[in-house]
């Protein structure tokens, strides 16, 4: 993992789901801007407060990584989004931005940046959710 490029996401206020599917789409040939304006509505749960944006940019990337028409690749897919999501949940207890936050940051993000939550919440997320990817596709024998 690249935590200068992650880092260099985060100094230039990328989202949650701004970061992690712009640190895999400039790999996977995606120019930085388009993927930062696809991710754009995913941040803060979807704004609902619902999946971690973290999550759903791991998400994207591998639908970008894997995203096919022919139904046995989506069902191979599909397995490999549902191991994400066990092992982020693991590691961070939810899936859901309001149960990570502790309250729904699309309602208060004043309490959000007074309490730190975007440093210490999603400044976990973020890395978990880069770390399970990349081992993901690694285990699948592709490289980024």
């Amino acid at each position: 993992m690249d935590t200068d490029k992650i880092n260099s996401y985060l100094e230039r206020e990328f989202n949650c789901t701004q970061t992690v599917f712009s640190y895999f789409a400039s790999e996977m040939g995606m120019d930085e801007e388009t993927a930062m304006k696809i991710a754009t509505p995913f941040e803060m749960g979807m704004y609902k407060a619902d999946t971690c944006g973290a999550l759903t940019g791991a998400y994207m990337a591998l639908g970008l990584k894997y995203g096919t028409l022919d139904f046995e690749d989506r069902m191979k897919l599909k397995k490999l989004t549902e191991e994400l999501t066990e092992r982020f949940n693991e590691k961070m207890k939810s899936t859901k931005c309001v149960d990570l936050i502790g309250f729904n940051i699309n309602n208060d993000m004043q309490r959000a940046l007074d309490e730190g939550k975007l440093e210490t919440v999603c400044g976990a997320c973020i890395p978990h959710a880069i770390e399970i990817t990349e081992d993901i596709i690694q285990k699948n024998g592709d490289r980024l």
